[in-house]
């Protein structure tokens, strides 16, 4: 007969089984890369997709996907969608507490940035439509997108209803941010004029023709397009465009 002694003995044993357990588990959890974190919580139930309304009216804006993660906190990624040539400009994914994610919208709303709710498979599908669109001109998404797109996890892209238009009146629109140099605008634009030879595109940029013929010469810049080049001085809008990545990282450990 087993003493009780011997079994408190062995409870004892199981539950510090049972604490090691877990603190093993969150040291790897620690130890993992974002991308894995996002990774395994990739089948988490989909709390919402927003879409911003510039992307409809200007060809511009964020697309967000957020999951409910086990721990409370709200597993997002936010994708700045330039429908209209480039794809993702920009994207990253985080982990954060409800107040933090409500604070983003919050903000979004105080920028008078209008947002509407739309399917998870549609904000894949518009996302992924976009990347696609630019690789035609061999543009390729941020970086940071091999993360964030790994929220999509199970989400099925082929029954998204709400389907949003890529280019604009059927070309690529290329319109230079605020933080693109000439030299880069350039570069965009050589790559948009070797894929479009025949349809022609669009841009509105802040290069200047001198600086366009030192860069690729007059002749070619002749040929880039099937419009005029257009010289914009006007300074673009760029708080509608606002896409702040500098908000501080969730420090919570759950992912």
């Amino acid at each position: 007969m087993v003493s009780s002694e011997s079994r408190r003995r062995k409870q004892l044993e199981k539950k510090k089984k049972k604490r090691d357990g877990k603190r093993h588990e969150l040291v790897l959890k620690s130890n993992l890369s974002l991308a894995e974190k996002v990774l395994l919580r990739s089948k988490a139930p989909v709390m919402e997709c927003i879409m911003a309304e510039s992307l409809q009216s200007r060809g511009l804006g964020p697309v967000i996907i957020a999951r409910r993660v086990s721990t409370g906190e709200i597993l997002l990624s936010n994708f700045l969608v330039d429908r209209y040539c480039l794809g993702v400009k920009d994207c990253f994914a985080r982990f954060v507490y409800p107040s933090q994610y409500q604070d983003m919208l919050d903000s979004m709303a105080e920028r008078d940035m209008e947002c509407v709710r739309i399917d998870a498979p549609s904000a894949r599908r518009l996302v992924e439509d976009a990347v696609a669109f630019a690789a035609r001109y061999d543009l390729k998404p941020h970086p940071d997108y091999r993360t964030a797109k790994l929220i999509f996890g199970d989400i099925d892209a082929s029954v998204g209803k709400q389907l949003v238009e890529m280019g604009r009146d059927g070309k690529a629109f290329y319109v230079s941010g605020p933080f693109e140099s000439e030299r880069d605008s350039m570069e965009i634009i050589r790559k948009l004029g070797a894929a479009s030879r025949q349809d022609g595109f669009h841009h509105m940029t802040k290069v200047s023709r001198t600086t366009a013929m030192q860069l690729v010469g007059e002749s070619e810049i002749l040929a880039l397009e099937s419009g005029e080049f257009d010289e914009h001085d006007d300074e673009d809008d760029a708080s509608e465009y606002e896409f702040d990545t500098d908000d501080a990282e969730s420090d919570s450990e759950a992912a």
